[in-house]
């Protein structure tokens, strides 16, 4: 089940060159369980990794964080994706890259944990991506099944 994500105590947040403001749902997707970060972490690299998609990076912000003397509740990011189906939102705007390969951020709630990323259709509004609509939704919906696979 897709949520918004949750009303925070900013206004607006920067991303890349644009904001995204409260409201818009169309930006973030969520998904919520009742996993821990490091138990969602490894659904989801599972559910990547079963597809056939690399998984380029695990990137432990809480670990970082604790690594510099500060404390951040579990917020992991997963890294993945396929070269041969990114690439061709690559090749018709180069600057895509900038969000590609896919990433889920992973972060604990009060209730587990909750996975969130970006929909890839975005992009479409960012880049000169066009020509790439069908990729975009294939993206999209691995995006969809990783993550619901992830926090069942």
């Amino acid at each position: 089940m897709n949520h918004s994500i949750p009303d925070m105590s900013v206004a607006q947040m920067r991303i890349g060159p644009h904001y995204w403001r409260m409201g818009d749902n169309r930006s973030f997707r969520t998904e919520r369980t009742a996993k821990t970060v490091d138990d969602a972490v490894a659904a989801l690299r599972a559910a990547v990794e079963r597809r056939g998609i690399t998984v380029s990076a695990v990137i432990d912000h809480a670990a970082a964080a604790q690594s510099a003397g500060v404390a951040l509740a579990g917020e992991t990011v997963v890294i993945f994706g396929n070269p041969s189906v990114g690439t061709a939102v690559m090749l018709a705007d180069a600057r895509a890259g900038l969000d590609l390969p896919l990433r889920v951020l992973v972060r604990e709630t009060a209730t587990g944990a909750e996975l969130l990323y970006r929909d890839p259709h975005v992009l479409a509004d960012e880049f000169d991506l066009s020509t790439t609509t069908e990729t975009l939704d294939a993206l999209a919906g691995v995006l969809a099944a990783v993550t619901a696979e992830a926090a069942a």
